[in-house]
């Protein structure tokens, strides 16, 4: 069995010193292909190029500078701690005084940042006065320049966000409580050391203020979430040295949802009151509290070491959410194996996870778990969590770490971890062939199958972001080693079809892929780039569209909602496009109320709901449940018995097999003539919505049933006014729906969507024209306007006659080739 790899670092001039002798031009993308030439000869690639210290650094529109130190053994997506001094000291002169020499020898030590900021004008301002610098405004400015990932910024590092700490010493120490109480979702822990307890009415001001619940991801999601910053915990830890903090501490009591019954007690250096998970364990949401003779008396080391790196904070949930920091430790046999070996040249680097079940006696399945840009396997392990899924289900883990690259995110992007694919331009090279990170996740899968015993039957690709991208392209170029993929974050999924600035699709260039691969791709209602909108015309709409062609799949989707609350409640809303026997090829999913995250519930949805129900043979064979999946033709219709003579089949085909309207009542009959209900169009526009979304989980009328494949259906188009029931707690889902009913939803929807609906026509010109009922005229009139509506025989209109399933067909084909086009 593979054992880890230690890696031997051999002294070299560092990257920053390169740099320097070159002059200092670090825009020029040679420049750091030579630097990062040296670092990769050096066996350091994975060490910042970017190390050392800066002084006088300003934030834009603020008095004050800070100091920033990057130690030469930082590597890439570390943590980072953000002190702040007293009173009248200079961030330099803290720097450099003997405490701050010590946690310059806990930054060596431990390879993490420092942030130095001071007070403007050597005070803090506590009270927040109006005369005075906005400190928590400056501090945020600090925030933003150290995560902004270019060398427009001289001091940039690759900061893990997940572990950036805030250390405050005397008014320094009020202050980061201050900062902490403005922006709780930026932070994993917080000491304060002496000063004093922060002002009632500041307190007050800052916790009621409505939060940024996605602060390390985005700035949406405020207002719909109307979240209080005082109800999101943050990790403290207050030392007292001569004044009372005990209004802080209640607080951060009550911010840590902590109580009195929370344990409480007491080790070598604090009280600690925490809440207890169901085995027992104490969580990270946690408050300390302890006393000291000095602040000198207070060891950065113990401080860092022993509080602030134990605890992580990850995004996904409102707020985000703490964690314990995942130990990245192995027994010799199971735990986390740390690779690093030379391969085509690039020294790359992995951790393989062994669960405890394992023994070698039984094969087991595989996961590949790529992170995204900037990011590490050490920080990936934190989001995703794979490897808890592998200890309940029994399967090895490896995450791969992607080679640091000068990315195309932005001319003046700094080197990172970036996979070599096609949503990514790097800097440096002309091909995506260099480093071949294809090739590089194929031979982590032959090494596995070498290593360990793996079930060759199923072996899975899993990635979010950047590494979402290289998933989607491993389904692409090396579908042959994959038994499904789930891209999370990012779809660009036809590669090389899609040009970067968005332009014509072409698949000319694509692998010529024959292997039928299920897809399952997510991302969330506040992600990055298009978000959860997978309308037709979006870089979601089109993979998903282009993985329905190549898996060949139905076009009638099946949409499921549920919910997932392991710490907030998401909705996630997943629409399925089926192959033979079922089989969930094409998925996409949407998840409510959630940024660009990969969260453990997505894990473990994964596994349960799709990874694990698919087998493929070495012939390249896909199996589902067991069952044969064979690539089809995508045909629903031609099983229809009912339809070959009627009048209606043209449009009823289009309705199924090109838009994907309607299924059929059964496997062989679609039942044209039957009347269409009130519940079948409003499943029906469910359908035609990509991103059709319910809120509510439990139905919205008496008599629509929890189990009703309409529910949330009806739930949807009731929050969006689309539909209305016959009363306020009856919907009359099987109840016939009349043409004019008809009319008025479908301008209702016409409407949600910011389609055009100014075309009208006079109702006159129908013998009955005047029989619509008032609530319907304005609808029916712009049906009719629209051709929707053309009339019966006589100019005969209808308005409440029933309507069968194959007018409604013939109808909503129109709107889809005339209105929503």
């Amino acid at each position: 069995m593979k054992k880890s790899t230690k890696r031997v670092a051999a002294v070299a001039l560092s990257a920053t010193m390169i740099l320097s002798a070159m002059g200092g031009a670090m825009a020029a993308n040679s420049k750091y292909q030579e630097a990062l030439d040296a670092q990769e000869a050096s066996g350091n690639i994975y060490t910042s190029l970017f190390t050392g210290r800066w002084d006088q650094q300003q934030v834009d529109g603020f008095t004050g500078n800070y100091s920033v130190y990057v130690p030469s053994n930082f590597e890439y997506c570390s943590p980072g701690v953000m002190l702040l001094t007293p009173d009248g000291v200079t961030a330099t002169e803290w720097l450099d005084s003997e405490l701050g020499q010590k946690w310059v020898s806990v930054a060596d030590t431990n390879g993490i940042a420092l942030v130095v900021a001071e007070p403007q004008d050597g005070k803090w301002n506590l009270n927040d006065l109006q005369s005075a610098r906005d400190d928590e405004a400056y501090l945020y400015g600090i925030y933003g320049k150290i995560t902004d990932k270019t060398d427009e910024n001289e001091s940039t590092f690759d900061l893990n966000e997940r572990a950036l700490y805030l250390v405050g010493y005397d008014e320094g120490a009020t202050a980061a409580n201050e900062m902490a109480m403005k922006w709780p979702a930026l932070f994993a822990g917080v000491t304060a050391v002496g000063g004093d307890a922060v002002p009632s009415d500041v307190a007050s001001a800052l916790g009621n203020e409505i939060s940024y619940p996605f602060a390390e991801a985005s700035t949406e999601g405020r207002e719909e979430n109307n979240l209080p910053n005082k109800e999101i915990p943050v990790r403290i830890w207050q030392i007292e040295t001569d004044s009372s903090h005990k209004s802080d501490i209640v607080y951060w009591t009550a911010a840590n949802d902590l109580s009195s019954s929370s344990e409480e007690k007491t080790n070598d250096i604090a009280t600690v009151v925490s809440n207890l998970d169901e085995d027992g364990n104490a969580e990270p949401e946690q408050v300390w509290y302890s006393s000291a003779d000095s602040i000198d008396s207070v060891d950065p080391s113990v401080i860092y070491g022993q509080f602030l790196a134990d605890v992580q904070r990850f995004v996904g949930d409102p707020g985000g959410y703490l964690e314990w920091t995942i130990q990245h430790e192995n027994d010799g046999t199971h735990g986390f194996f740390l690779n690093e070996e030379k391969v085509d040249g690039y020294t790359r680097r992995w951790y393989t996870y062994v669960p405890q079940s394992y023994d070698g006696s039984t094969e087991y399945p595989l996961v590949v778990a790529m992170h995204g840009y900037s990011s590490a396997i050490s920080a990936f392990t934190g989001d995703s969590r794979w490897q808890n899924v592998a200890d309940k289900y029994g399967i090895i883990i490896v995450f791969p770490q992607a080679y640091v690259n000068h990315a195309g995110y932005g001319s003046n992007g700094i080197p990172v971890p970036v996979w070599n694919n096609y949503s990514t331009v790097l800097n440096n090279t002309e091909s995506y062939e260099d480093p071949d990170d294809v090739g590089f996740i194929k031979y982590l899968v032959d090494d596995a199958k070498a290593d360990y015993n793996i079930d060759a039957t199923r072996v899975y690709a899993t990635g979010h972001s950047n590494g979402s991208a290289m998933t989607w392209m491993l389904a692409q170029d090396a579908a042959e080693y994959f038994t499904a993929v789930a891209p999370i974050g990012f779809n660009w999924g036809s590669y090389p079809g899609y040009a970067l600035d968005g332009g014509t699709v072409d698949y000319s260039g694509c692998e010529d892929n024959s292997y039928v691969l299920p897809v399952w791709c997510m991302t969330g209602s506040y992600d990055v780039g298009e978000a959860d909108d997978y309308s037709a015309n979006t870089k979601n709409g089109k993979t998903v569209s282009y993985w329905k062609a190549q898996n060949g799949t139905y076009a009638v989707p099946d949409k499921t909602s549920e919910i997932r609350d392991t710490r907030a409640e998401h909705i996630y809303t997943t629409t399925t496009y089926s192959g033979e026997n079922d089989a969930p090829l094409v998925r996409f999913t949407q998840i409510s109320n959630n940024c660009h995250s990969y969260m453990e519930d997505i894990a473990f949805m994964v596994w349960e709901e799709f990874f694990t129900d698919y087998t493929r043979e070495a012939d390249g064979t896909l199996y589902y449940k067991g069952q044969k999946v064979e690539k089809q033709d995508g045909i629903l219709s031609d099983a229809f018995t009912d339809i070959s003579n009627h009048w209606g089949k043209a449009a009823i085909e289009s309705a199924v097999d090109t838009y994907g309207l309607f299924a059929g009542t059964t496997t062989t009959t679609f039942s044209p003539s039957t009347t269409m209900t009130r519940g079948m169009l409003v499943a029906v526009l469910y359908r035609m919505d990509p991103n059709a979304q319910a809120v509510s989980m439990d139905s919205l009328f008496e008599d629509v049933a929890d189990d009703a494949y309409y529910e949330k259906a009806v739930n949807w188009a009731k929050e969006n006014n689309i539909v209305a029931g016959v009363s306020e707690t009856q919907f009359a889902p099987s109840d016939p729906v009349t043409r004019q009913q008809i009319a008025a939803i479908l301008y209702r929807y016409a409407t949600y969507k910011g389609y055009d609906v100014s075309a009208s026509t006079s109702l006159d010109k129908f013998t009955d024209g005047d029989q619509t009922s008032e609530y319907a005229r304005t609808a029916m009139q712009w049906a009719a306007g629209s051709n929707l509506f053309i009339g019966k025989n006589d100019n005969v209109l209808d308005p409440k006659g029933n309507a069968t399933r194959a007018e409604v067909a013939t109808i909503l084909v129109k709107f889809c080739q005339d209105i929503a086009k």
